[in-house]
């Protein structure tokens, strides 16, 4: 037989999100937040982003259009070029 209790814990939560291109703050309680990239990127061997260096950053929506536009092969989307 389990006997239980109840406990309250921290945790940490996202409070606000900025785009790393434009700065915009976003609340990631809005429908907004589900349109902004994660970027985790290791540089791999001899790369010109550093061996190993680590990058994270948040790109929003806007500017990825902006990012994708300036493309000079465009990106596939669902399924077609």
């Amino acid at each position: 037989m389990r006997t239980t209790k109840t406990e309250t814990r921290q945790v940490q939560v996202t409070d606000t999100v900025h785009c790393n291109q434009c700065g915009e703050a976003i609340d990631p309680n809005t429908l907004k937040y589900g349109n902004v990239l994660e970027v985790m990127y290791a540089g791999g061997w001899a790369s010109v982003l550093g061996d190993g260096d680590r990058y994270e950053f948040d790109i929003c929506e806007p500017c990825l259009r902006l990012i994708m536009d300036g493309f000079k092969i465009r990106p596939t989307v669902n399924g077609e070029t």
